[in-house]
């Protein structure tokens, strides 16, 4: 093997001008004249750069350079396969009874081509045939240059000639002269900038602008072939049929080392990318035709001799068995991806963090960046105070990088808008505006019109990959209300010390106070918005302007949709797939599930909006039946309709907001309970009056992952990116078809390296037919969850938004709380000490999760604390809930609001972490509902700590981590050692403890709900009636005092809040929610 100098004598003695005339031959065939003799020589590079394959788009009849600038092409022919004339037909080996090797090497790029001599001489015709062309005198400048430059280059240009003496009549001396012959003539026309590029020598080599790109991997195999249309298994703009116009295309295959991908010749775009996972195989079929299939597609390809249909198959299963086999074998948890070793990861603690270090990665994006968000903000700001102006603001970055030519790729969820508001409309063309085509923007799914698509599922998953090389996982959306700071203030910078905003600024409007949703309740401004969003519930009341016309707006938009267009009948078969897909019926099964149809309509009079959209549901089948078409605008047209434009003056309430030093600006100032996010286009106008109300905090963790990881979270954003594509816009070209790059050249940052742990790392999802196109659910999340349960020796960690799992039940399917029961009944029966801390929101939303949240914690016979003391006796001695909740003197009133845990995390051992997007209930664990995506960590760098008072080697990452979190919750004491987690003396006296007290206090001083002291309704109306008398309403001096006893933020859990009130979700208590499938709160 040649070395690099050795190569690069070559090239030089191969032809002097080859490298600088490699430009000016490059479109010579269209006679275009690119540069001159006496202009500079371009920049030549070591390798392709990897968006070559997508803005270097040509079709494949016409003349570019595929091969690395200035790099010789080694070649060397021999002769195999020779035949004896007895072994074929007499006729057939007096034609070509010989196949010749010829063996490449393109730097570290290594391919044979095996070819018969009747090939060689088609391709010399033609070259001889373009040769010709190029010297005719044709009257134009152009064409004038391309004669003189022909003539400089005459001699080095002349083709040799080739023998036609058949092979049957030549001797083993005159294959060896043919060999020779045929080494000279490539290593003649391969140094030729007038052959090098055509695509009849490309043709012949199998190369195209796929080859050579060292972030796609080997070169793999190449050829035109035919292909069969169809194959999926999903519906793709084929009035939902898969081979109903099925017939033979045109089309060049590729596969690398983890995909399979084919190209349309006639544009050079790429057609579809098959993955390689479990269920990948090549298999030979009769009449030259190989079946390529994966979990999403079955692709047939026909090849025009059957000799290249058996090198194929066997390439392709061998790659399945080799460089494939990470995806193709069954992994752990039964995950699509495999353990990572030695992988680079670092914990990110709440949106301060975690977005500026997104921001940071975004900021050092040289190729592509992808994210993948349930919502997505365009306005906020990744890094803040904002001091340099909009420079980090989320779209102002991405911009930024597409104006420096870096590709945006965005999935967003589509929000189902009769529920819940994220405008995603709004948030694609905020990004895409002034973007140079560079950021691409997909909503996904399509609801009612897409035949693949779902109801009531979301895209949950969070996630953003820089150059496929960083990666973030975890729990935070980019959205407005994520950013803060471990001390989570309820208050913003500015606030305290004046009643008036500053004339402008966000909260105001010309200086006058905005109105508050509680101005009703002027005395309750202390108490957070949490209080009244159960102070509603708990009064039997619901909001029937959104809730109620939320379902009232589903059946319309279903009518509406399916009434619309030519063929009603045939809409409605498509909208009884789906509502079968999504288990859409008014009955809920057990466990406190909503009353029949007839029962709701009873319950609620004939003419309340309950019964009335009852009676709409069950009318839907026939009017849709019998109705006549009618034009009716669609969901998508709709929000189309609604002007995003935001009104002039944002930019100046931005400025005045960062003079006051503000951190969270405008809608980031967010409270859940007390107002909904509503004109997401004006997003420096505040949603409450920031000078009474207090924002509710978010406690979140995310992860940051460098390496064959980050490879792995890209290659799921592909999987997704491609089937939306597929699915939404197959025929548009603005949004290509992505490809995953190799795992054998994973370049990173010297200074990334050395911020991260080194661990054993393995990506985990949630996902089914609907979320990404594959048949069949990966669950993987939830049973790595479960192995962390059941093989926990010491403790277990937790937090998450939601707390549902109960065992036995016909509702609530998912095992976590059994685990956790029969893990602990484990640890009773061997004496062992074993402790869990679950950290979860003290209020959730929406409000049936509060129900299961505490049917499935304490209320009931079926939660896990039940369960526990019918088995154990004292249950908190093994595990306890806790909530966080913090405080804050504004215009001199105290006043305190609980902390969002939106954590997804669980924490094993001080040496396992899984992190992401997945909560614990059936939407997240299942697979077959939301998507999800998360992080399991294993620990390889250990350090010394205790566990239960004994030596303990403890993981850097998970240690590091838990310590972190711990501390955050218990005011920051640095003093404070949390090294044992499992010791009677820390999880009773300093955890527990503080608990209990900071629990205490929030009850002495805020008569704070939820709370242990109100188990039914009377005791909550007495609740209500003397909240006046709290001691922050009675003597605000005592109260101050007492809270300054308040240790960070943690409280314990109140398990007995309504314990002895049937807390049940009926159309009557809460309307909406007995409407809706049980499914979609649980």
């Amino acid at each position: 093997m040649t070395t690099k100098s050795e190569e690069k004598t070559a090239a030089d003695k191969c032809d002097g001008q080859s490298i600088s005339d490699a430009i000016f031959f490059d479109d010579l065939d269209s006679g275009i004249h690119k540069r001159s003799d006496d202009e500079p020589s371009p920049e030549f590079h070591a390798d392709i750069p990897y968006l070559t394959v997508y803005d270097d788009v040509k079709p494949f009849d016409s003349t570019h350079d595929v091969f690395i600038s200035g790099l010789k092409i080694n070649v060397r022919v021999e002769d195999t396969d020779r035949v004896t004339p007895t072994a074929l037909l007499a006729p057939f080996a007096a034609i070509n009874p010989t196949r010749y090797s010829i063996h490449l090497q393109h730097g570290e790029f290594e391919w044979t081509v095996r070819k018969r001599y009747s090939d060689f001489l088609r391709l010399h015709h033609r070259l001889k045939l373009f040769r010709t062309s190029l010297a005719l005198p044709l009257p134009t400048k152009q064409h004038r240059l391309t004669r003189e430059a022909i003539r400089r280059r005459q001699s080095s240009d002349t083709l040799p000639s080739l023998s036609m003496k058949p092979e049957t009549f030549m001797s083993d001396e005159d294959f060896r002269h043919r060999v020779d012959t045929l080494q000279t003539y490539f290593d003649r026309i391969l140094c030729s900038p007038i052959y090098r590029c055509h695509p009849e020598l490309l043709r012949f080599l199998k190369v195209s602008q796929f080859s050579f790109v060292a972030s796609l991997g080997m070169k793999g195999m190449e050829n035109f072939i035919r292909k069969l249309s169809g194959g999926r298994k999903y519906a793709v703009q084929c009035f939902g049929r898969k081979t109903c116009c099925a017939r033979w295309l045109d089309r060049y295959l590729i596969v690398k080392d983890t995909f399979v991908a084919y190209v349309r010749p006639h544009d050079g775009v790429i057609g579809d990318v098959l993955l390689m996972d479990h269920k990948f195989a090549a298999t030979m079929k009769e009449d030259h035709v190989i079946q390529i299939r994966n979990s999403s597609r079955t692709l047939e390809v026909r090849f025009h001799r059957l000799r290249y249909a058996y090198d194929w198959e066997a390439f392709m299963n061998q790659l399945r068995v080799t460089k494939g086999a990470d995806f193709t074998q069954l992994n752990r948890f039964s995950s699509f991806a495999p353990i990572r070793s030695q992988s680079r990861v670092h914990w990110l603690i709440n949106g301060e963090d975690y977005m500026s270090a997104v921001a940071d990665a975004i900021e050092s994006a040289k190729e592509e960046i992808f994210i993948a968000d349930w919502w997505l903000s365009p306005e906020i700001y990744l890094k803040r105070p904002a001091r340099k102006g909009h420079y980090w603001r989320l779209d102002k970055t991405l911009q930024r990088k597409a104006r420096q030519g870096i590709r945006v790729y965005v999935l967003i969820y589509k929000e189902f808008s009769p529920a819940i508001v994220l405008a995603s409309l709004h948030t694609k063309e905020v990004l895409t505006e002034n973007s140079t085509n560079s950021i691409r923007v997909l909503r996904h799914p399509d609801r009612v019109t897409d035949a693949n698509s779902t109801v009531f599922w979301s895209h949950h998953e969070k996630l953003v990959v820089v150059d496929q090389q960083i990666a973030f996982v975890g729990g935070i959306d980019l959205c407005f209300g994520r950013w803060d700071t471990s001390a989570h203030p309820i208050i913003d910078a500015g606030q305290a010390g004046s009643a008036s905003s500053a004339p402008g600024a966000p909260g105001t409007s010309n200086g006058a106070r905005m109105p508050s949703a509680s101005d009703k309740l002027q005395k309750r401004y202390r108490h957070d918005g949490a209080d009244l969003y159960m102070h509603d519930f708990l009064s039997h009341k619901s909001d029937e302007n959104s809730d109620l016309s939320q379902l009232g707006n589903l059946v319309d938009m279903i009518q509406s949709t399916l009434a619309s267009g030519n063929r009603p009948a045939a809409r409605w078969r498509k909208m009884k797939a789906v509502l079968r897909a999504n288990n859409l019926h008014t009955g809920n099964g057990t466990d406190g599930a909503a009353k029949t149809n007839g029962d709701a309509a009873a319950d609620n009079g004939a003419s309340s909006p309950a019964a009335k959209a009852v009676r709409n549901w069950h009318k839907l089948k026939h009017t849709v039946q019998v109705a006549k078409p009618v034009v009716s605008p669609s969901a998508t047209e709709m929000e189309a309709a609604i002007d995003f434009r935001p009104p002039p003056g944002q930019d100046v309430r931005m400025e005045a907001a960062v003079t006051c030093g503000q951190l969270f600006l405008g809608k980031d100032y967010a409270n859940y309970y007390m107002c909904k996010f509503v004109q997401l286009n004006q997003p420096y106008d505040d949603l409450v009056d920031r000078q009474q109300v207090p924002r509710v905090p978010w406690q979140d963790v995310g992860v940051l992952c460098m390496g064959a990881i980050a490879r792995d979270v890209a290659r799921h954003f592909i999987q997704r990116w491609n089937f939306t594509k597929n699915e939404k816009a197959k025929n548009n070209q603005r949004y290509p078809l992505l490809l995953p790059k190799t795992y054998d050249h994973i370049p990173i940052d010297e200074a990334m390296l050395k911020k991260g742990f080194k661990c054993n790392t393995q990506l985990l999802r949630s996902v089914a037919h609907w979320s990404c196109g594959s048949p069949g659910t990966e669950k993987s999340i939830v049973n790595a969850m479960v192995y962390m349960i059941e093989t926990s020796q010491h403790y277990l960690y937790m937090e998450s938004q939601f707390f549902i799992s109960i065992a036995g039940s016909n509702d609530v399917t998912n095992p976590i709380a059994q685990k956790l029961y029969d893990r602990i009944l484990k640890a009773y029966h061997n004496n062992e000490t074993y402790r869990v801390y679950v950290t979860v929101p003290l209020v959730p939303t929406p409000v049936p999760t509060i129900v299961w949240n505490f049917k499935s914690i304490s209320h009931g016979d079926g939660s896990l604390i039940r369960r526990l003391q019918h088995a154990v006796g004292d249950p908190y001695r093994f595990i306890r809930f806790f909530g966080l909740r913090n405080w804050a003197q504004l215009n001199g009133n105290l006043m305190q609001s609980l902390v969002y845990v939106h954590s997804k995390l669980v924490i094993a051992d001080d040496r396992i972490v899984l992190c992401g997007s997945a909560n614990i209930n059936d939407r997240s664990l299942l697979g077959n509902r939301d998507s999800e995506l998360a992080l399991y960590i294993e620990d390889t760098e250990f350090v010394k700590s205790k566990m239960n008072g004994v030596d303990y080697q403890a993981g850097r990452f998970a240690l590091s981590l838990r310590q972190s979190l711990m501390r955050n919750h218990l005011g920051g004491d640095a003093a404070l050692d949390l090294s044992d987690p499992v010791c009677d003396h820390f999880f009773n006296e300093v955890w527990g403890r503080i608990a209990l007290n900071n629990a205490a206090i929030y009850d002495q001083v805020f008569c704070v709900i939820p709370t242990n002291h109100v188990s039914n309704s009377q005791e909550y109306e007495s609740m209500s009636r003397s909240r006046e008398n709290c001691l922050a309403e009675k003597n605000p001096d005592e109260a101050l005092e007492a809270l300054l006893a308040v240790k960070g933020h943690l409280v314990e859990f109140p398990y007995d809040f309504m314990a002895k009130e049937s807390f049940e979700i009926t159309i009557a208590r809460y309307k909406t929610a007995g409407l809706l499938p049980l499914s979609v709160w649980i």
